[in-house]
């Protein structure tokens, strides 16, 4: 795969699952454009919001009290994006608001759950040449207060030809930080960042080796990244695999795309279309499934899980 290559992918849901000691594990998904949440066997299955606007991107908190999501707002100029939560148990959902972001999305929480690590956008503007720039971040948010950390930032970027970040995690000791890459011409791997914001490890690690992998996860002990890639250099299509920060080697984890970590990152769910394999996934049914990590098989819990849309 070269700079050129273009890779169009229709992602039909994206969940998140909190990891939560000592309590009862929530899964967050969406269905028909809504937050819904579930057991982590897929038991007790829920709607959290009916705003009938395009929802995504659900995280829990560590407490596995709120449900931090995105959501896409139709204006005359195109969507805005809004961070927002809502109480898992029920409840309306409120906007989050932080000091200086106009837009936000791809939230989760840090591990105490008191901020949020998301994307951001700011100083959106249309030139006279129509083509509209804004700069875009990574940012920690305080919850409590409101207050901003940036943590990555490109200045003038033209958001038309992408938002350069997304999906932004915190490792758990908090001195790294994982994000995919994200652009309209390519859409690469993930990247490893020191807290400071400096740029450490890409993986793949060639210059010009732009296949996907998508969605970085750090397992509990910081050592491995949890991802997935919709086509692979071997040609292959939705595999989800750990990598070794280390070596950068990969293994191969079972099919499928948008993986998560439950019950203390012993095991994982994920997505898998129930037919075929092709990268047109046009009103092809995705189901939910649930793997140990142990050598066990996978199981399926939740039938027709559906977000009508695609990944930003």
């Amino acid at each position: 795969m070269g700079k050129g290559f273009c890779l169009v992918v229709v992602l039909l849901t994206v969940l998140l699952a909190s990891i939560s000691p000592g309590t009862a594990e929530t899964l967050a998904f969406v269905r028909g454009g809504n937050i819904w949440v579930a057991g982590v066997d897929g038991s007790g299955a829920r709607q959290l919001t009916s705003s009938g606007q395009d929802e995504g991107r659900p995280a829990v908190s560590p407490d596995g009290q709120w449900v931090a999501f995105q959501r896409a707002t139709r204006t005359k100029q195109g969507f805005v994006m809004h961070l927002m939560r809502a109480p898992a148990g029920g409840g309306a959902a409120q906007p989050v608001s932080f000091k200086g972001v106009q837009e936000g999305w791809s939230p989760s929480f840090t591990l105490d759950g008191k901020q949020l690590i998301f994307v951001g956008l700011t100083d959106k503007r249309t030139e006279k040449d129509g083509e509209t720039t804004a700069t875009v971040f990574i940012a920690l948010g305080d919850l409590a207060s409101g207050e901003v950390k940036s943590l990555a930032k490109a200045a003038n970027h033209p958001v038309d030809f992408g938002y350069l970040y997304e999906a932004p995690v915190l490792s758990p000791d908090g001195g790294l930080i994982a994000y995919q890459e994200s652009g309209t011409d390519v859409s690469g791997g993930f990247v490893i960042l020191g807290a400071a914001g400096k740029r450490l490890k890409r993986f793949p690690p060639g210059k010009e080796d732009y296949t996907p992998y998508w969605r970085p996860q750090f397992t509990r002990d910081g050592k491995e990244i949890l991802c997935y890639s919709p086509v692979t250099s071997e040609g292959q299509v939705n595999r989800i695999y750990l990598v070794n920060l280390a070596t950068l080697a990969k293994r191969e984890v079972t099919r499928g795309l948008n993986p998560t970590f439950v019950e203390q990152g012993r095991a994982i769910v994920f997505e898998r279309y129930r037919q075929g394999e092709g990268l047109s996934t046009d009103n092809v049914p995705v189901d939910l499934w649930y793997l140990p990590l142990n050598g066990g098989e996978p199981k399926k819990i939740l039938e027709d899980v559906r977000f009508p849309g695609g990944q930003r």
